[in-house]
């Protein structure tokens, strides 16, 4: 996946209503307080944490991604930190060095803490 997805149309029912769990029952003004949520965090918070406040230089990575990075904006090698139970090996952790995300990643990660264990 490249791109924002500014351009992107599509007159499909289930991708246009696809951050809704069912379109058909919910309240217009619940359908447009959802959309207004989404397009501030991903055209708005997120363009502004990658472009203009560079966030944990982000800049190194891709903006959408799922994958995990090195420092140096390569793709993380988890293999080569874990051995063949799944443990950690922290010698070559920190060899390989932290683990980065996306700045899209991040967000949704910072997000979900925010909601889910509010202080």
């Amino acid at each position: 996946m490249n791109g924002l997805g500014l351009g992107s149309f599509s007159l499909n029912w289930p991708t246009i209503s696809s951050f809704l769990s069912n379109s058909l029952i919910t309240p217009y003004f619940t359908i447009v307080n959802i959309l207004v949520g989404h397009i501030l965090t991903l055209y708005v918070i997120i363009l502004i944490g990658y472009y203009v406040l560079n966030v944990y230089n982000a800049q190194r990575f891709p903006i959408f991604s799922s994958n995990l990075f090195n420092s140096k904006g390569k793709e993380y090698d988890v293999s080569s930190i874990v051995n063949d139970k799944f443990e950690i090996n922290l010698h070559s952790y920190e060899q390989q060095g932290l683990i980065n995300f996306s700045v899209s990643s991040h967000s949704h990660m910072e997000l979900a803490w925010l909601l889910l264990y509010p202080s």
